[in-house]
Formats: C-alpha cells, sequence, structure tokens
C-alpha cells in the first residue's frame, strides 16, 4: 500500500517565505557577482569593471546565507517526526556549509576593496595569497558538507512523503549546487544550479498545504463517528 501523505502542522508562513526567498536572494546574488576564476588578474578586472554591482552581490549573497539556514531548519523539520536521524544530520551539514557560504560572500566584499586599489600588480599577488590560503581547504570541506546534508534532506522529503520525487531531487540537486559552486567559475552553471533551487524549494514550499492541517484534526472526528 502507498504511504499516506505527510500529516503535521504547516510551518509558519515567515518560515514559508524564507524557503523561496532563500534560493531567489541567491540568484540574484549571482546575476550580480563576477564568479571566481583561477585567474586573479582576471577576477580583479571583472570586479573593478562593476564594483558597485559587485558589491552588491556580494552582501545578497550574505543575505542568502543567512535566509538558507531557515530554509533548511524547515525541511528538516518536516521529515523530523518520520526520519529524525536523517533530519538531524542534514540540518547540521547543512548549517555548516552555510557558515562556509558566508565566508565565500565576506571574501567577495574584501576582492570589491582589493580591486579598487590602485596598485594593481601587488593587489593582483595579494587576492592570488588569499584565495589559495590553506583555510580554502577548510571552507572547500565545508561546501561539501553543506552539499551532503541537502541530499540527505532531499531523500527525507521524498521518503517522509513531504514532496513528490522531483521535488525533492530538484531541492537536492540545487542545494547541492548552490554549495558546490558558490565560488564560480562559470556564470552559467553558478546561475542554473541557483535556478534548480529555487524551483525545488518553492515546490516543496507549496506542498505544506493547510489542508493537510485540516484533515489531520477532522480524521478523529470522522473515525469516531463512524
Amino acid at each position: 500500500m502507498t504511504p499516506s501523505a505527510r500529516s503535521g502542522p504547516t510551518p509558519p508562513p515567515a518560515l514559508l517565505l524564507c524557503l523561496v526567498a532563500a534560493p531567489l536572494v541567491a540568484l540574484i546574488a549571482r546575476l550580480l557577482s563576477a564568479p571566481w576564476v583561477d585567474d586573479p588578474a582576471n577576477f580583479l578586472a571583472a570586479v573593478s569593471a562593476h564594483p558597485t554591482r559587485s558589491d552588491a552581490g556580494g552582501l545578497l549573497a550574505m543575505l542568502a546565507a543567512a535566509l538558507l539556514i531557515p530554509a533548511s531548519l524547515t525541511l528538516a523539520a518536516a521529515i523530523r517526526p518520520h526520519k529524525p536521524k536523517l533530519a538531524a544530520t542534514g540540518a547540521a551539514l547543512t548549517v555548516v556549509g552555510t557558515i562556509a557560504l558566508a565566508g565565500i560572500a565576506t571574501a567577495s566584499l574584501i576582492a570589491g576593496q582589493i580591486a579598487r586599489q590602485p596598485q594593481r600588480a601587488a593587489m593582483v599577488d595579494l587576492w592570488d595569497h588569499f584565495h589559495n590560503a590553506s583555510i580554502g581547504n577548510v571552507i572547500f570541506l565545508a561546501l561539501i558538507a553543506g552539499g551532503v546534508g541537502y541530499l540527505l534532506l532531499a531523500i527525507g522529503l521524498y521518503r517522509a512523503r513531504v514532496a513528490p520525487l522531483p521535488a525533492a531531487a530538484l531541492t537536492g540537486l540545487g542545494g547541492v549546487g548552490i554549495m558546490l559552486t558558490a565560488p564560480g567559475p562559470a556564470r552559467p552553471v553558478i546561475i542554473g544550479v541557483a535556478v534548480l533551487a529555487l524551483a525545488g524549494f518553492t515546490w516543496v514550499a507549496a506542498a505544506f498545504r493547510p489542508r493537510d492541517d485540516h484533515a489531520h484534526r477532522t480524521t478523529p472526528a470522522a473515525n469516531t463517528a463512524a
């Protein structure tokens, strides 16, 4: 027999808004920001060509990271009654990855200030050292952890019957993509995965229907009457 659909309280409107706003803000940020590339001179040149737009992208990326925390916790809360260990592990890993996203956004803002300096050769060398610092390996591992977290949450969304398979798959792939492509390098890729995340998160938010709550409340009464 097919398992019944999710029953339980619908998340508050503010959390549903975060679920949609987080990937939307991330998408706008990626449209504005210059993707990180391996050549520091080319990257700083792209930033210096539109420094204000780059700063706006960095600030929006920071906001997106802040919104992703309640968004991922909302996903975890939805599957916790059915898959508590999966929910806890997925939530913890996504928070770790989101902290790394905030670090990437901060570095983008720093790059905007570096690109404004007149000593271009020295600034290129400075960014090269900054970009290749050992802390970058820690951030990359944290982003991988965040991606694994979204995969776990996507599995939980489907197995707990919170969302249909396509919605769960889009959420997982979009979440992984947002994490792993945070620094870049190709604009079509970083924008494309943000679109996937927006589609998946929005679909899952739409799956939280108030009628589930109504059915959950009326079923006991109907059983009593029967």
